[in-house]
């Protein structure tokens, strides 16, 4: 057994291995932080809340999404999250405790929509559509990956039928297929079966470049499940 003089002695011998340890944490003695990253038509700003090492005080981040989701967005968002060192989800997190993603996008590529709104959902997001803005076709689906999902005043959110256009330029919708059943089963995954089934039929009913199915505000999006309940923001 240790004398209190051997323990004493052992203890100021092993500080400095214990600081040096402490000094490896990719988080210890950094200070928040604004990135921005400009990909072919996607803008994304990062803004990084720093806590503690061991995460006894968690970080937060907010990333702010505009423009077209294209082909890389979801791999570029994806690899952009993973350089935030976020700490682990408490085991009950409220809404964006780790990570809230505005978007406001007219849309894009709709497989890295879905992609993105996987990695979303993974994160345990919050999901924003800023004050007056509109989050359409792919940034919708993204949008419906947050765990928590929410609008501020006068938000839009724009579902349509997936198409593909031609070399003529007329487009074929896809309504009913792979395509088709894929979404149907990333709406069930994200809403659930007490609105996932509406949320499909209704903007399916809309094969348009032009036109889509629209819901603009909190009250209109909680009656289809789109956003978490409303007035807890």
């Amino acid at each position: 057994m240790l004398t209190r003089l051997a323990l004493i002695v052992l203890l100021i011998l092993l500080t400095p291995y214990v600081i040096a340890e402490e000094k490896t944490c990719s988080q210890w003695g950094e200070s928040n932080r604004v990135d921005e990253y400009r990909i072919d038509k996607l803008f994304i700003k990062a803004y990084v809340s720093r806590g503690n090492c061991a995460c006894t005080t968690p970080n937060q981040a907010t990333l702010i999404v505009s423009g077209i989701i294209s082909m890389d967005s979801s791999y570029a968002i994806s690899k952009i999250i993973q350089g935030l060192n976020l700490c682990p989800l408490p085991s009950d997190p409220g809404p964006g405790d780790r990570l809230r993603v505005t978007l406001d996008s007219p849309g894009g590529e709709i497989i890295h929509g879905l992609y993105l709104g996987e990695l979303l959902r993974n994160y345990g997001a919050l999901t924003i559509v800023p004050n007056g803005k509109t989050c359409a076709s792919s940034c919708a689906l993204a949008f419906l990956g947050g765990s928590h999902r929410h609008f501020e005043y006068g938000a839009k959110l724009a579902l349509h039928a997936p198409y593909t256009v031609g070399e003529d330029g007329k487009i074929t919708c896809h309504s009913s297929g792979k395509v088709a059943d894929g979404l149907k089963q990333y709406l069930l995954e994200m809403l659930g079966p007490d609105y996932a089934e509406i949320v499909f039929d209704r903007m399916m009913s809309y094969c348009s470049r032009q036109e889509a199915w629209t819901i603009t505000g909190t009250k209109a999006a909680h009656l289809y499940g789109i956003v978490s309940e409303p007035g807890w923001w």
